[in-house]
C-alpha cells in the first residue's frame, strides 16, 4: 500500500504524529547548551524532561474524556495550536525555571494530540485500518528518532533553534490537519472515572508499572548521558538518532516476528533481560571510560 491510497486526513495526522514526537527528544542534544549558558545544574536541566513528561503523563488521564466529551476533531488541532505556541516561546527564555514550564504546557498539548491522534487515523481510514495504524507507528518511531538529530544538527548553530523549528512544523502540520481532518466514529462519552476504573483489570495494571518503570529507565538514560558523555551536539543528535532507528527496527521488524514465534509474554520477558544485559554492559564499558586516566596527563 502506497502513501496514495490513504485519505488525506491520515497522512496529515501521520505527519503531526512524527513532528509531535520529534518534539520529546529534539531537547536532548542541546542539554549541555543551555546547562553553560544558563548556568544552570544537571538536576535543574533535568526538570526540562521532568516538566514535558510528567504534565503529559498526568494530562492523559483527563485528554481521552475530553476528546470524547468535545470531538477529537477539536481536540487534536487544540493540542498542536499549543505545543507549537510554547515550543516556539521555549526559543525566547533565558532562564531554566521559565524553560521548564514553558516544556510543561508543551507536555500539555502533547497528551491532548497523542490520545486522539489514533482514534483519528482508525476513524477516517475506512477499510485500511492496519495499514493505517502501521503508518501511525511509523511516523512515531521516525519522530522519536529524528528528534535528537534535528536537535543536534540546528543546535549546533543556536541552543535556540530547535525550539524554533519545532514551532514551526507545528505551525505547518496544523494547516494540513484543519484542512483535511474530519471528526471519525467517536465512543460513548467517558470520563475520568472511567479511565481510573481501567486499572482493576490485572492486566492493564500490570502492563502500566510495567510501561511506567521501562519509560522511567529509558528516559534516565535519554535525559542525563548527554550530560556526561562528551561529545558535541551533532554527535549527540546521530548517537541517539542511532538509537531511535534500532528502535524502529526492535518494533516494527523484530518484534512480530518475535512474538509470532515465541509467544508474546515470552518475547518480552526476552526483551527485557536482554535490555537489563545491556545497560550493565554500557555501564561497566562507562565506568572503565571514566576511569582510565588521560595518557595525556601522565607526561
Amino acid at each position: 500500500m502506497g502513501l496514495r491510497d490513504f485519505h488525506p486526513a491520515v497522512l496529515a495526522t501521520a505527519l503531526a504524529t512524527f513532528v509531535s514526537f520529534l518534539g520529546i527528544g529534539v531537547v536532548d542534544p542541546i542539554l549541555p547548551s543551555i546547562a553553560r549558558e544558563m548556568g544552570a545544574s544537571h538536576f535543574m536541566v533535568m526538570f526540562l524532561f521532568t516538566s514535558y513528561l510528567l504534565v503529559m503523563g498526568l494530562a492523559n488521564l483527563v485528554a481521552g474524556a475530553l476528546a470524547t466529551r468535545f470531538g477529537s476533531k477539536n481536540t487534536m488541532p487544540l493540542g498542536i495550536a499549543t505545543v507549537a505556541v510554547f515550543a516556539g516561546a521555549c526559543a525566547f527564555v533565558s532562564t531554566i525555571e521559565s524553560l521548564s514550564i514553558l516544556r510543561g504546557v508543551w507536555g500539555l498539548g502533547n497528551a491532548l494530540f497523542t490520545t486522539t491522534a489514533l482514534a483519528i487515523i482508525v476513524g477516517v481510514a475506512g477499510g485500511c485500518s492496519e495499514g493505517a495504524i502501521t503508518l501511525y507507528e511509523a511516523a512515531l518511531g521516525f519522530g522519536i528518532a529524528c528528534g535528537p538529530l534535528l536537535g543536534g544538527l540546528l543546535g549546533a548553530q543556536s541552543w535556540r533553534l530547535p525550539f524554533a523549528g519545532t514551532s514551526i512544523l507545528m505551525i505547518i502540520t496544523f494547516g494540513f490537519v484543519i484542512a483535511t481532518v474530519s471528526e471519525p466514529d467517536t465512543e460513548r462519552q467517558q470520563g475520568i472515572r472511567d479511565v481510573v476504573g481501567t486499572f482493576r483489570h490485572t492486566g492493564v495494571f500490570t502492563n502500566a508499572v510495567i510501561g511506567m518503570l521501562y519509560t522511567f529507565g529509558f528516559f534516565t538514560l535519554l535525559a542525563y548521558t548527554p550530560l556526561i558523555i562528551g561529545l558535541g551536539t551533532v554527535q549527540i543528535g546521530l548517537v541517539f538518532f542511532a538509537w531511535g532507528l534500532f528502535e524502529i527496527v526492535g518494533s516494527a521488524i523484530l518484534s512480530p516476528r518475535l512474538n509470532q514465534r515465541f509467544g508474546m509474554p515470552e518475547a518480552t520477558s526476552g526483551a527485557l533481560v536482554v535490555g537489563v544485559g545491556l545497560v550493565v554492559l554500557l555501564g561497566r564499558l562507562s565506568e572503565f571510560r571514566f576511569s582510565t586516566p588521560d595518557p595525556a596527563t601522565n607526561h
